[in-house]
């Protein structure tokens, strides 16, 4: 959806987006260690219109944070 602008469940082109907090509020962190401490690392949220699916993206400027702080699937040793 975010790339290509396009729904891709029924193909609508009529995407909504919006920043929401990944901070649980009374619930758990979904994105912990990224951001600052008063500032926590939060998703681009995009929902289409017509049929109503909805992606989560972490935006590009919190993912250093990611990266650095969290486990890479890939890296893994495998024989565990």
């Amino acid at each position: 959806m975010k790339l290509h602008k396009k729904c891709p469940e029924c193909e609508s082109s009529e995407i909504y987006t919006t920043l929401v907090s990944a901070r649980g509020g009374c619930g758990q962190d979904l994105l912990p260690g990224v951001g600052g401490l008063f500032n926590g690392g939060e998703f681009e949220l995009y929902v289409c219109g017509k049929c109503g699916r909805s992606q989560f993206y972490v935006p590009e400027k919190m993912l250093d944070d990611v990266q650095k702080k969290f486990i890479r699937v890939n890296s893994v040793d495998a024989s565990h």
